[in-house]
This record gives C-alpha cells, structure tokens and sequence, in this order.
C-alpha cells in the first residue's frame, strides 16, 4: 500500500479585512494559515472585451512566504498586535 501526502487541517491564524479594487469599495479578502501552507482568497477585476466585473482568485502559498506568514503569526502573538495589513501584503505579493 502506497502512503499518500494529505493536508493539515489544523488552522493556525486567518486574517480577513476589505480593500477597494476598481469601482467596488468594499472587497472581502483573507488568508488562511496552515502548518504546511496558506490559501489566500483576494478580489479582483476581471476584465472581459471592455467589460470588468469583480471575481476572486484561491491561491495556495507555500515555500518562502508561507515561512513569511508563519513568522508574522508568532509575530502577532508576542506583540500583541493586528498584523492583518501585512498578511494581506505578503499574500498580494505572491501571485
């Protein structure tokens, strides 16, 4: 019998707030830490011909930004601070 790789499912932190993207002010987005990865949900503006609507996009951060959020999280614990801003940044950043 063959072991398979299964995913943790133990959540560590999830940060969530709302940015503006495009015409739309209020835009949920969030990232969700796990030991062995992260999913980020962000919005964005889809553009199709000369038409954009908002749409959402899962990504899966694992490598050096998921040790990134890891970090952050201990961080937010030992200062006792919303790192959400931040989280939101660094996922932003992977795509």
């Amino acid at each position: 019998m063959c072991a398979t790789a299964t995913a943790s499912r133990k959540l560590i932190k999830k940060w969530a707030g709302e940015l503006q993207v495009g015409i739309w002010e209020r835009c949920d987005w969030s990232v969700r830490l796990y030991p062995d990865r992260a999913v980020a949900r962000m919005p964005f503006v889809k553009w199709v011909n000369n038409s954009g609507s908002l749409d959402e996009s899962y990504q899966r951060i694992t490598g050096p930004k998921h040790a990134q959020l890891l970090a952050l999280a201990q961080a937010e614990i030992e200062d006792d601070a919303d790192y959400s801003p931040e989280a939101c940044e660094l996922a932003d950043r992977s795509w």
